[in-house]
């Protein structure tokens, strides 16, 4: 999907998601270019609302670890909504477009 297109879905500006793709907040492996523009796989989504909201609340290290699972959840299953266990966080992927933080103490 193009960045315009997760922007609608996630609600986060296009130049916030170019942002987090400029940072490496989001992984390399989640946006492609085609002809010039940057396109990102659809299982990115839940990556972008995180990176944009409760990702900068977690170490670097916990945040690209969730982002991982995610990616390899959503490569194995062929969805990105369930929910995954990273550390002693969980992450609730069921609204794909705005995944909540839950932490466990």
């Amino acid at each position: 999907m193009l960045i315009n297109e997760a922007s609608v879905a996630t609600g986060v500006a296009a130049c916030k998601i170019n942002k987090l793709l400029d940072d490496e907040v989001l992984p390399d492996s989640t946006a492609v270019k085609v002809a010039g523009r940057r396109r990102l796989h659809a299982y990115a989504v839940p990556m972008v609302s995180l990176g944009a909201t409760d990702g900068s609340k977690l170490s670097k290290g916990v945040r690209l670890d969730a982002m991982r699972q995610v990616e390899r959840y959503a490569k194995k299953t062929g969805t990105n909504c369930g929910e995954i266990r990273v550390r002693q966080a969980v992450f609730d992927l069921k609204a794909a477009a705005s995944p909540f933080l839950l932490v466990r103490k």
